[in-house]
């Protein structure tokens, strides 16, 4: 058993079991793969054109299943930035770029990512302090990230980190963190916690929430976490558990929405993703699957579901900078079949709504002609 550490503030421990490095059995073992029914959503969108930013352990850009897909990035590991990002003695960062952006190599071999078309930017981070944590996610925004994947959280806030998330949000880039790990954390994590990023919970192989993910007011979404074969620095391959695979899952699903829908807002990649999750769990949202399951498929098929006139609950309240506000998004999480379940008004509703208000105002018109006729 190898623990792998993202070192920041706080780290995120995801655990990793060494598999032989025979590639013809790496596909058939990646279960997600059919969960996400990852071949009909590449049918459709692989996430081309988008810059994901990886802040993690640095990645291997020289593995089979990443090569051509990694840009050089940068090394703040140091809180100096020097370096590509592309040096990954530990193995995590070029876990979670496969998971995001592999495309396997020969005739179906190694491993299969979300957004096999998605270029990954590396970004090195591993300082102990929150201030280089903002100074990578300022790095990834400045050189391109249209995206932003963070395995990494402490239990508290900090005024620099959060300023940065602020900067990622308002350069409109889709953020997305890692709820953390229990039972070493107690709470959802800054920064996936802060309004406006898209917090990732975990699940099981049978959709269930993973004993390992942390449950608390802020989770949004829950993706696969459990025995997720993934690539490693050496060339091989590793079996991960953790909220930081199921973070890199989604990111990678967030690259398709933007390279399928380029013209959608972050916040609007975020309300594709939470509109047409799988509720699971208590109706609507809730603390351990959030909106639900992550739905690829329903995301990149039913259309933008956005409405602008409700505040989603990823986007800050005015009145409370920091705390989450309880608005509504445009639709519910999705229902048990996979479709999303809108609450808005529904054309059949609004043709009712104006029936009615047209009846009530020519009876009252007609009540006030025949008064006036009997005056």
């Amino acid at each position: 058993m190898k623990t792998y550490r993202l070192a920041a503030a706080a780290t995120i421990l995801i655990t990793g079991v060494a598999i032989p490095t025979r590639v013809d059995t790496v596909r058939s073992r990646e279960w997600m793969i059919s969960a996400l029914r990852l071949p009909i959503a590449h049918s459709i969108s692989k996430g081309s054109g988008v810059i994901v930013g990886v802040i993690d352990t640095g990645v291997s850009s020289s593995h089979a299943d990443l090569r051509g897909n990694v840009l050089p990035g940068m090394d703040l590991s140091t809180g100096i930035p020097e370096g590509d990002g592309l040096t990954d003695v530990d193995g995590h960062g070029t876990a979670m770029a496969s998971l995001i952006a592999g495309h396997g190599h020969g005739n179906g071999d190694g491993v299969l990512g979300v957004a096999p078309a998605a270029k990954i930017l590396p970004i090195r981070n591993g300082a102990h302090k929150s201030v280089f944590l903002a100074a990578a996610i300022d790095w990834a925004v400045q050189n391109g990230a249209r995206v932003l994947s963070i395995s990494a959280g402490q239990a508290g806030p900090d005024p620099g980190l959060v300023a940065a998330v602020d900067r990622a949000i308002a350069a409109d880039v889709v953020v997305v963190a890692a709820v953390g790990d229990s039972p070493r954390d107690k709470q959802v994590l800054f920064p996936a916690v802060l309004p406006g990023v898209l917090a990732v919970g975990g699940t099981d192989r049978s959709g269930n929430r993973a004993a390992m993910s942390v449950v608390g007011p802020g989770v949004l979404l829950a993706a696969p976490a459990t025995e997720v074969v993934a690539d490693t620095y050496n060339g091989g391959y590793v079996t991960v558990s953790g909220t930081s695979a199921a973070t890199a899952i989604v990111s990678g699903a967030a690259a398709l929405i933007r390279s399928r829908f380029p013209d959608l807002t972050a916040h609007q990649v975020i309300t594709q993703l939470e509109t047409t999750a799988v509720d699971k769990g208590t109706r609507g949202l809730d603390d351990a699957y959030g909106y639900g399951l992550l739905n690829i498929v329903a995301a990149l098929t039913a259309g933008p579901l956005v409405v602008t006139s409700v505040v989603p609950t990823h986007v800050r309240s005015p009145s409370s900078p920091g705390s989450r506000s309880n608005s509504p998004v445009s639709a519910t999480a999705g229902s048990a079949d996979g479709h999303p379940r809108r609450t808005g008004f529904s054309p059949l509703s609004t043709v009712v709504g104006v029936s009615v208000v047209l009846v009530l105002v020519l009876g009252s018109l007609m009540l006030h002609h025949a008064r006036r006729r009997n005056a």
